[in-house]
């Protein structure tokens, strides 16, 4: 009888901890907050990271995103300068994940690499104070994000051909 009671616990514990963490479907307002960005390879390795956070406004009324350009430390470049451009969409995909769209560039003095169209699946989870903000691993391959690939990333010095980005951060 306690071996059922211990499973039972430790069901609900495991139910529990999963919805803390599961995302919240439509959501609306406006809120303001901060990212950090990672750049990973398809095979886990972390290319780039954030040098700070900056800061986003998520317009989930309108489903869009304004975001700061930013800098991040490169594995192979030093420090590098990115611009996030185009239309930032954010689509609502009803299950508290959010499909985040925009193009992205990163900018050194050596080379540029393309302005590359990216696609990130969000997970938003409302709470108390505000929103949880954090890349799914939408492709299943055990890397935060969704590969991006380039034909120009060939010639890149500061990523390999794939990459997959990795936003994370918060908003009020």
């Amino acid at each position: 009888m306690k071996l059922k009671n211990i499973f039972v616990v430790i069901s609900v514990l495991i139910i529990s901890a999963a919805n803390l963490f599961a995302g919240t479907a439509n959501i609306k307002g406006l809120y303001t907050g901060t990212y950090t960005l990672g750049i990973n390879g398809v095979t886990g390795i972390n290319y780039a990271k954030s040098l700070a956070s900056y800061t986003w406004i998520l317009d989930f009324n309108k489903g869009m995103v304004k975001i700061d350009n930013g800098e991040i430390s490169t594995l192979l470049m030093g420090n590098v300068l990115y611009k996030i451009t185009g239309p930032k969409h954010l689509i609502d995909n009803k299950d508290g994940t959010y499909t985040y769209t925009c193009d992205f560039q990163a900018i050194s003095s050596i080379t540029n690499t393309p302005k590359i169209t990216i696609k990130s699946i969000l997970n938003i989870t409302k709470i108390d104070d505000g929103l949880l903000i954090k890349t799914v691993d939408s492709d299943n391959n055990g890397v935060l994000g969704s590969v991006i690939s380039h034909p120009q990333l060939d010639f890149s010095l500061i990523f390999p051909k794939k990459i997959e980005l990795n936003w994370s951060g918060n908003a009020n």
